[in-house]
C-alpha cells in the first residue's frame, strides 16, 4: 500500500482503484463457486430414492400444534 502525503505533512493510505476492487471481488466469487459444498458427502441417485433396499427416508416428522398467525408466519409450541 502506498502512502500519499496530505497537506500539513500527514500521510494517509491511498484508496485502491475501483477496477482493482472489482477484480478482487470477482476473484473471490469465482473461488467460492469452485468449491464444493462441505455438507455434501455423496451424490443423490435415482436408486437412492426408488430402490427399496437403498431407499433414503425423506419423510421426517412433521411439526404438530402449529398456530398460524397469517399466510406466512406461524408459532410452534416449545
Amino acid at each position: 500500500m502506498s502512502f500519499c502525503p496530505e497537506p500539513g505533512g500527514r500521510r494517509s493510505a491511498a484508496r485502491p482503484a475501483p477496477a482493482v476492487f472489482a477484480g478482487l471481488v470477482a476473484a473471490a466469487c469465482l473461488a467460492a463457486i469452485g468449491m464444493p459444498a462441505s455438507a455434501q458427502q455423496r451424490e443423490l441417485t435415482v436408486a437412492d430414492i426408488f430402490d427399496p433396499a437403498r431407499r433414503v427416508d425423506f419423510d421426517g416428522n412433521p411439526p404438530r400444534g402449529l398456530e398460524w398467525l397469517d399466510d406466512r408466519h406461524y408459532l410452534q409450541p416449545a
